[in-house]
């Protein structure tokens, strides 16, 4: 496919070609990718983490730590 395009057969410009194809994000994380580490989050996770940062848990290591 590359060769069809006229780009080079580096991996940058095959990731180059998927970012202007709209299949990466510009900023994409080629090894966060490559992990396997999830990226898409159900709603309920998504939910659970604002009420976290909505209402964190106390910070226990911030009394021990003050003046």
């Amino acid at each position: 496919m590359l060769e069809l395009l006229k780009v080079s057969k580096k991996s940058t410009s095959a990731v180059d070609v998927l970012i202007k194809m709209g299949v990466f994000p510009v900023h994409v994380n080629l090894e966060l990718l490559k992990s396997g580490v999830p990226i898409a989050f159900s709603d309920e996770q998504v939910q659970s983490a604002q009420q976290i940062l909505a209402d964190p848990f106390p910070d226990t290591n911030l009394v021990h730590h003050q003046p």
